[in-house]
């Protein structure tokens, strides 16, 4: 079961990230904003690592 749980898990961070990208960038794509970072409701600036307005996501370990 070990090689099921290593061929899975880079499958779901590849999702996980094209839902991401996905989600940033079609107010940009739909033409309703220049930058991703503008958009009211959008997440981006938070994964930004320059933009000194907004903390970068932090992950800690449980353990």
């Amino acid at each position: 079961m070990i090689w099921v749980d290593l061929f899975i898990r880079p499958t779901y961070f590849k999702i996980l990230d094209d839902s991401l990208n996905y989600i940033h960038y079609n107010p940009m794509a739909s033409e309703l904003v220049y930058y991703e970072r503008d958009w009211k409701n959008s997440s981006y600036a938070i994964y930004e690592e320059d933009n000194p307005e907004t903390p970068s996501v932090k992950v800690h370990p449980l353990c």
